[in-house]
């Protein structure tokens, strides 16, 4: 009977530990704040529209959750302004000549 119960117990924990999920691997590294359904404001056509990169660069801003477009928008535009060889030459003009939102 003893026998029986140590073997029980030990199949339940091998069977637990098999099944135990490594919790380290399954969670993504996010920066505080951003928002994880609209990193970029759902704005990624538009921004791929001005890179001369295939890919959204990973240091481009992305989208706090409680920040405004417009916020956001002046963000990625002082952006612009610092990485002017990842514009197409087309919006180059445009991007260091932008002077913000004037209300």
């Amino acid at each position: 009977m003893k026998n029986t119960i140590l073997f029980s117990f030990l199949m339940l924990t091998l069977t637990f530990t098999a099944c135990k999920k490594d919790t380290k691997q399954s969670i993504t590294q996010t920066e505080e704040g951003v928002s994880k359904d609209w990193p970029y404001f759902a704005q990624e056509d538009k921004i791929r529209n001005y890179l001369a990169v295939d890919q959204i660069p990973d240091d481009f801003p992305k989208h706090y959750e409680n920040e405004t477009y417009e916020e956001y928008f002046n963000r990625c535009a002082e952006w612009a302004k610092n990485n002017l060889e990842k514009i197409k030459p087309e919006f180059r003009d445009k991007v260091t000549n932008y002077q913000g939102n004037k209300k």
